[in-house]
C-alpha cells in the first residue's frame, strides 16, 4: 500500500473520530429507535458518500432499517468459488463516555501523556514500548472512538486500494453496524437469505494489531426493579419505603460479587454499567453478567436475586428480578469447527512481521451477536491498534492501524485462492 493510502487510513480515523456516534443505552422497558441516536446516520450518510466518490456502484450497497449498510461485491472473474467472506464493524461509540473528539497526535518519545482538559493523563505504563511512534488521542473530555472507528476507517481504506488496484477477490461483503455497544447490532435486519451465504465473518475490532479473538464472552442481562412507595418526607415520611435506598444497597452489596476491577483471564464477573434516575417508588438496575461458560449464568442471576432481596428486605420494599437475557454467545464454537478459515488471517498478518496471538476476549462482539442466529459461522475479531477503550484515555498506535489496511488486502487475496 502506497504511503498516500497509510495517510489516508489516520486522516479518515480523525474525521470520523469528531462525529459524535455516542449510542444510547435503553432503560428496562424503554424502546429506543434504530439506531439508538440520530449522530450514528450522521457518519452512515457520510461513509455512503465517500463509498460514491470512490465509484462504488449504486447496486452494490444496501442501506438496512437500522442504518447500517451492506456492500455486496460481486467475485472477480475467476474466483467465484472462493469462500464468501464478511468484514464488519461498527460506526458506534461507547454509551457511558462523551463522544465527538477533538483528535490530537502525539509524537511520543516516552513518559506520560498529559491531554490538555480536564487533568486527564496517560500513564507511561500504559504506553511501554510505543517509544517512537505516533499516539493518537482525544483532548481528555470525550472519548477518541477508535473503537471501532478505526476498524471503519481501514475497511474504507481498503476498498479504496481494492478498486485502484483491481485486487483479485471471492463474494466479499463488507457490513457497517450500528448500535454495536448497545448490543444492538442489527442482524434482524439482515434480508431474508443474505447471511445465509456467508462462509466466514470478520470484524475489525480490535485492539492491538498482533491479537486475534477467537473466543468471547456469554453476554447476558438482568433487571432488578425495587419497589416502594413514595411520600412527602416532612409530611408523612413513616410511610415512605425507599426503593431508591434499596437500590443503593443492592449494586454496593453486589460489589462483594466477583467485579470486573477484582478479576481477570477466564474468571467471571458481575457488573453494573450504570445508576439510572431512580425514586423512593420505583427503582429499576440493569446488570449484566459476564462469563465464558454459559451453564454459570444460572448461578450468577441466583447471586443477583440474593443480593436484591436483602437489599429489598432491609428497607422493608419489594424486589422483582428478572430471568437472566441472553444478549450474545461465544464466537469460540464456530471458529474451532472451521480452523481451516482462520488461516489467512494468521497469515496475512505473518506477511507484516508481526506474529499473531489467538485470544478470548473479556467482552463481546459483533461476530458474538450475529452468532446468536448463525451459531455455524465463524467469526473472529481482528486487532486495529486502539488501547485503553470506553475512556477519555483511550488511544490508537498510528503505525498499527496503518498496517491494517495492507493486512485485510493480503488476507482476501489469499481467501481468493481458495475453494468452498
Amino acid at each position: 500500500m502506497s504511503t498516500m493510502l497509510q495517510s489516508q487510513v489516520i486522516e479518515r480515523l480523525l474525521k470520523y473520530a469528531r462525529v459524535n456516534t455516542r449510542s444510547l443505552q435503553a432503560m428496562p422497558g424503554e424502546e429506543l429507535p434504530h439506531p439508538s441516536s440520530p449522530e450514528q446516520v450522521v457518519l452512515i450518510d457520510l461513509l455512503l458518500s465517500e463509498l460514491s466518490d470512490m465509484g462504488v456502484p449504486s447496486n452494490w450497497t444496501r442501506k438496512l432499517e437500522d442504518a447500517s449498510f451492506l456492500i455486496e461485491i460481486p467475485a472477480t472473474e475467476g474466483h467465484e468459488n472462493a469462500p464468501h467472506v464478511v468484514l464488519a464493524a461498527h460506526v458506534d461509540t461507547y454509551f457511558g463516555c462523551p463522544g465527538g473528539a477533538n483528535p490530537i497526535i502525539h509524537e511520543y518519545q516516552g513518559g506520560d501523556i498529559a491531554l490538555p482538559n480536564d487533568n486527564v493523563v496517560i500513564p507511561a505504563s500504559d504506553l511501554a514500548g510505543l517509544e517512537g511512534k505516533g499516539i493518537i488521542t482525544a483532548d481528555g473530555t470525550t472519548l477518541l472512538g477508535g473503537d471501532d472507528k478505526c476498524g471503519v476507517a481501514a475497511i474504507m481504506t481498503f476498498i479504496e486500494s481494492m478498486l485502484a488496484h483491481n485486487l483479485p477477490h471471492g463474494p466479499l461483503t463488507i457490513w457497517i453496524c450500528t448500535d454495536e455497544e448497545v448490543g444492538e447490532v442489527g442482524v434482524k435486519f439482515l434480508p431474508s437469505g443474505t447471511a445465509e451465504k456467508w462462509d466466514f465473518f470478520w470484524t475489525v475490532d480490535g485492539e492491538r494489531l498482533e491479537v486475534v479473538d477467537i473466543g468471547c464472552f456469554y453476554g447476558s442481562s438482568v433487571d432488578v426493579e425495587f419497589i416502594g412507595n413514595d411520600s412527602h418526607p416532612g409530611v408523612s415520611g413513616h410511610s415512605l419505603k425507599p426503593a431508591h435506598y434499596a437500590a443503593c444497597r443492592f449494586v454496593d452489596q453486589l460489589g462483594l460479587a466477583p467485579t470486573p476491577w477484582r478479576t481477570s483471564g477466564e474468571e467471571s464477573f458481575i457488573y453494573v454499567p450504570s445508576l439510572p434516575a431512580c425514586t423512593a417508588g420505583k427503582s429499576t438496575i440493569k446488570v449484566f453478567p459476564r462469563t465464558f461458560r454459559q451453564e454459570e449464568i444460572p448461578e450468577m442471576r441466583e447471586t443477583i436475586r440474593l443480593v436484591a432481596e436483602e437489599a429489598a428486605s432491609h428497607y422493608g420494599v419489594q424486589a422483582v428480578v428478572s430471568e437472566a437475557k441472553i444478549l450474545y454467545v461465544s464466537t469460540e464454537v464456530a471458529i474451532d469447527q472451521n480452523r481451516h478459515l482462520l488461516q489467512p488471517g494468521l497469515d496475512a498478518i505473518r506477511k507484516f512481521w508481526v506474529e499473531p496471538k489467538l485470544h478470548r476476549v473479556r467482552a463481546g462482539t459483533d461476530g458474538a451477536m450475529l452468532n446468536m442466529t448463525y451459531p455455524k459461522i465463524p467469526s473472529p475479531n481482528m486487532g486495529a491498534g486502539a488501547r485503553n477503550l470506553h475512556g477519555v484515555r483511550e488511544f490508537v498506535v498510528r503505525e498499527e492501524l496503518q498496517l491494517v489496511p495492507e493486512i485485510i488486502s493480503e488476507m482476501i487475496g489469499i481467501y481468493a485462492t481458495m475453494s468452498r
